[in-house]
């Protein structure tokens, strides 16, 4: 083992005893404002799904409607191949809605942090 080898094993070693360590667990119950973990109840601030939308019966009977005449995905970034018309149409209404002029979708929070500086100075 090189010392380098050694200096990161203790590292992690001691990232280990501090509980710092990171781990992926797996999940069953699918996405929810609500996880369990540990044998705990906790509030998953952490989901894309905080409003709990992604379970709401009447968006996935939607969903499984529009996938039947549909593709899934948008395969490419939207500045490449363009995005589908229901994004489009989705930004409309979210724009009428707030009494802007236009809306912008992103597909991600951490997508949102990184496009919202640029997007709020008109880049």
């Amino acid at each position: 083992m090189s010392l380098e080898q050694f200096q990161l094993a203790q590292k992690y070693a001691e990232l280990q005893r501090q509980h710092l360590d990171r781990h992926t667990y797996p999940i069953d119950q699918g996405v929810t404002p609500l996880i369990q973990r540990h044998g705990k109840t906790l509030i998953n601030f952490s989901s894309n799904d905080y409003l709990g939308l992604a379970s709401h019966p009447a968006l996935k009977s939607a969903a499984i409607e529009y996938l039947k005449q549909h593709s899934i995905g948008a395969g490419a970034a939207h500045l490449v191949t363009g995005h589908h018309a229901i994004h489009e149409q989705l930004e409309q209404r979210l724009a009428q809605i707030t009494g802007y002029s236009k809306a912008m979708l992103f597909s991600t929070g951490y997508m949102a942090n990184m496009g919202v500086i640029d997007a709020l100075m008109g880049h």
